[in-house]
């Protein structure tokens, strides 16, 4: 495994040029993840805020046989599943614990219970992991550090919309949904 890392950083290294990039080390763990129950600080969500958030990227997934887009942001703590997909899926929550969630706006929200064991893939890539259930605005599904954490190394271009990490010995690349406003204006220069 430390091969495949060495070999991966060394791959990433090679890259030509910086701009745009950023690396986030994290340490290394199992794919599996859980939430903490020892929540020393509140769980937040940075994703619904009117603010623009550099750091996030949306990928295509999928959790049973729904197609969704996940938002993946650092500067939220935790995953978060929105009750609405989760029931469309059929999971249901394990225990009804309710959790309050601090939003980036100042709003807090409560989490209307957790799953645990969630298979939610991305673009062909199984992933299993735990998600509090929120009422999202906007989104179904939000990865924040909780999965982040657990990557290492990652290697994160937010220029080009990219993120690339090991798991199980594998490297895998995750593409970002272009951003609409920024698809409307590359046609509009190509029009040019």
């Amino acid at each position: 495994m430390n091969q495949m890392i060495e070999n991966f950083s060394a791959k990433f290294d090679r890259l030509e040029g910086s701009k745009g990039k950023e690396t986030v080390e994290a340490s290394s763990s199992p794919l599996k993840m859980e939430i903490e129950d020892d929540l020393n600080e509140a769980p937040s969500l940075h994703a619904i805020s009117t603010t623009f958030l550099p750091r996030i990227m949306k990928v295509d997934g999928t959790l049973g046989e729904e197609k969704n887009v996940a938002l993946i942001d650092s500067g939220s703590t935790h995953n978060f599943l929105s009750p609405h997909l989760s029931e469309r899926v059929g999971l249901s929550p394990s225990g009804r614990r309710r959790v309050e969630v601090s939003v980036a706006n100042g709003q807090k929200l409560v989490s209307l219970g957790k799953s645990t064991g969630v298979t939610l893939v991305l673009q062909g890539e199984p992933l299993l992991m735990d998600f509090y259930l929120l009422p999202l605005d906007g989104y179904e599904v939000v990865l924040g550090t909780q999965w982040l954490a657990t990557l290492s190394p990652i290697w994160w271009d937010f220029k080009r919309l990219q993120m690339k990490f090991g798991v199980d010995g594998r490297e895998i690349t995750l593409r970002g949904v272009q951003p609409l406003i920024m698809a409307h204006r590359n046609q509009d220069e190509a029009a040019i």
